[in-house]
């Protein structure tokens, strides 16, 4: 996205993906949580039966439990 080319036409050239700036700039619907460290294992495998995947927590911050709950 050139905003320039946007301020130039008087915002009549195309309008800006609005929703995904918002959403990459300020993301207030991923919810990170710790338990105790033994459990998260077993919370994993049993929230892969449900079709519940990609929850565990980035190794940056030493693990925890993350999950996004947008409709993409």
């Amino acid at each position: 996205v050139d905003y320039k080319i946007h301020d130039e036409n008087s915002s009549l050239y195309n309008t800006p993906p609005c929703v995904s700036g918002y959403t990459c700039v300020i993301s207030f619907l991923t919810i990170c949580w710790r338990k105790k460290s033994e459990l998260e294992a077993e919370f994993i495998k049993e929230a892969a039966k449900e079709k519940m995947v990609q929850l565990k927590g980035h190794r940056s911050v030493g693990g925890g439990m993350r999950a996004s709950i947008y409709n993409a």
